[in-house]
């Protein structure tokens, strides 16, 4: 999935690892799938945890990884603007 976001989406996650280099795996595949536009509840299915726990964690993510702390800003339009 990495090389194909890679080869059709302007190396999105070559970038993501690039622009943040302390960003752990579970959270590389997590944005993969912001991208690719799953909803919670499919990450939840994959990740095996909850929607509710899910969007705990894209609010963590935006938080400790994008520095973004306005509400009215999603991980998706941050992801989407990669």
């Amino acid at each position: 999935m990495e090389d194909l976001l890679n080869e059709t989406d302007n190396y999105f996650v070559k970038n993501l690892k690039g622009n943040h280099p302390y960003i752990k795996e579970d959270d590389i595949r997590l944005c993969m799938l912001i991208k690719l536009k799953e909803t919670n509840h499919m990450i939840g299915m994959i990740f095996g945890i909850t929607p509710s726990a899910v969007k705990k964690r894209k609010a963590v993510i935006k938080r400790k990884i994008f520095n973004v702390y306005d509400s009215h800003i999603s991980l998706e339009d941050i992801i989407g603007n990669l």
